[in-house]
């Protein structure tokens, strides 16, 4: 929809230029956001079989893991699928965001905090066999052998618009994530948790270094942000079964339109689009179709509630044990 209403970025000032500009506050953000790290490890959060002392809470884990509902399982996976596109997103990020500097500095950081992720969510499901690791590892290779096409067209400032939304997303699948299979198991409700704080402070700062482009090219930063925010396409669509599992998630309340409507909300009033003042025409109807996106978010998932009815769903990587939502 973007594509056809606002024309291909042509910056009014060189984004290379921007991004040049705005190296000391990302120096600032870099340090605030490495005061706040956790430093935590996945082998730490997980009992580990060949030590006898663990025996006991390995043993505990897997019984009670064995509760976790089918639903929550599949949507585990999407998530850990996910997770493991990291090689593809630490690609199209490189390619994009300057070299030896500050940015690149976060690109590294960002990309070790964010591998603990799939490493600690795939170990758990090693140690509990709730999902079927053999099914995961064709998940897993057909997703990263297909790639990943960010659709970010060598603008650099989409890549914020986008790391802002998808980081969010992620957030907050996992704490719900979380929320439910905790219930019956409380290792993965723990370390998920922990995996959620790591997307927020992520989340925090690449709205942040939007804000900052904003503040400096905002004509072309609305531009770009139109280009994404309308129905941004979430990563993982490679993978097998992924609308399936999207589908599931949103009916879990795991992560829904709505939720994207929210996030949308919550960024626009951010970066306080409605207040700003473009002077170029294409600036003002990028800054118009962004404030609209939350009501036909709104209208869209009404039409799609309004036909849902229960159905049955069944998947490989879930033992195709089949489940009614």
């Amino acid at each position: 929809m973007a594509a056809t209403l606002i024309p291909p970025p042509v910056p009014s000032r060189a984004a290379s230029d921007v991004l040049k500009d705005i190296e000391e506050p990302v120096a600032q953000l870099l340090a605030q956001h490495t005061n706040k790290t956790e430093q935590w490890w996945p082998s730490a959060m997980l009992p580990r079989p060949y030590r006898p002392d663990d025996a006991q809470r390995l043993a505990q884990m897997q019984a009670n893991a064995a509760g976790i509902p089918t639903a929550a399982r599949a949507c585990l996976a999407l998530n850990l699928v996910t997770e493991e596109g990291l090689p593809l997103f630490h690609r199209a990020l490189a390619e994009l965001l300057p070299r030896g500097a500050h940015f690149w500095t976060w690109l590294h950081q960002w990309t070790a905090e964010e591998d603990r992720h799939a490493q600690v969510i795939g170990a758990y499901v090693g140690l509990t066999g709730i999902l079927d690791e053999i099914e995961l590892d064709r998940m897993r290779f057909t997703y990263v052998r297909h790639g990943w096409e960010s659709g970010w067209d060598g603008d650099p400032y989409r890549v914020f618009v986008y790391t802002s939304l998808q980081e969010r997303a992620t957030q907050m699948a996992h704490a719900r994530t979380a929320a439910i299979t905790g219930q019956y198991e409380e290792t993965i409700g723990g370390f998920l948790k922990v995996v959620a704080r790591d997307e927020a402070r992520h989340y925090a700062f690449y709205r942040t270094v939007f804000a900052e482009i904003l503040a400096r090219d905002v004509e072309e930063a609305l531009v770009s942000a139109a280009a994404v925010m309308p129905l941004m396409a979430m990563p993982g669509g490679s993978m097998p079964q992924f609308r399936e599992l999207a589908e599931v998630a949103s009916r879990a309340g795991i992560y829904t339109l709505r939720d994207y409507r929210g996030i949308v909300q919550e960024l626009l009033k951010y970066w306080r689009i409605e207040s700003l003042a473009p002077r170029t025409e294409r600036g003002k109807r990028s800054q118009a179709l962004l404030l609209a996106i939350p009501d036909r978010l709104n209208r869209i998932a009404d039409r799609m509630e309004a036909v849902r009815t229960v159905r049955s769903f069944s998947f490989d990587v879930a033992f195709n044990r089949e489940f009614v939502l």
